[in-house]
């Protein structure tokens, strides 16, 4: 057999081969457990039903999602990351876990907060303090940034003598 047939066989048998390794690759990068990144809004107020959008990677939709405590029930809607958490009235108020779980895993867990105050989401824009959402003295505001630079204001009106107490909670639980 000379070379150039010899290379005719092989070539062929390379070219499979290294079809077979893109089919793999591609079926392992499919095959990866969901990786849910943000919840928005992150919160909601004790027995409330909050529409939340989850966003991340999911090879599947809809995924199973454990709550570390039967009081945060989610679940998933029709729409890709798109979910109804239910927190029960006797909810205490607090940090909450969401896991995301298909058969290729689990997702690292997501914090929720539940708070005994009424939640409301910030209202674009309210970029500087001319634009400033109005929001009442007892309320929990999720907001979030959009963009680089992004800032929020908020308005809240008090009487001489009154006090405010701020957190924010991006970095240090979200």
């Amino acid at each position: 057999m000379g070379a150039a047939q010899h290379a005719g066989i092989f070539l062929p048998a390379v070219r499979a081969l290294a079809l077979g390794w893109a089919v793999c690759a591609i079926s392992a990068a499919a095959a990866a457990p969901p990786d849910a990144t943000s919840l928005f809004p992150a919160g909601a107020t004790i027995g409330t039903t909050e529409n939340v959008t989850v966003t991340g990677t999911f090879g599947v939709w809809p995924v199973q999602i454990v709550s570390s405590s039967p009081k945060v029930q989610v679940e998933c809607e029709k729409d890709k990351g798109k979910l109804k958490i239910h927190i029960a009235p006797d909810a205490e108020p607090g940090l909450y876990w969401l896991r995301f779980v298909d058969d290729e895993g689990a997702s690292a867990p997501r914090p929720f907060v539940v708070a005994a105050q009424p939640s409301i989401l910030e209202k674009e824009p309210n970029d500087a303090p001319k634009q400033a959402q109005p929001v009442s003295s007892a309320v929990v505001v999720n907001g979030k940034y959009d963009k680089n630079g992004d800032s929020d204001s908020y308005r809240v009106e008090l009487a001489a003598g009154q006090t405010v107490v701020a957190s924010l909670q991006s970095n240090s639980i979200l």
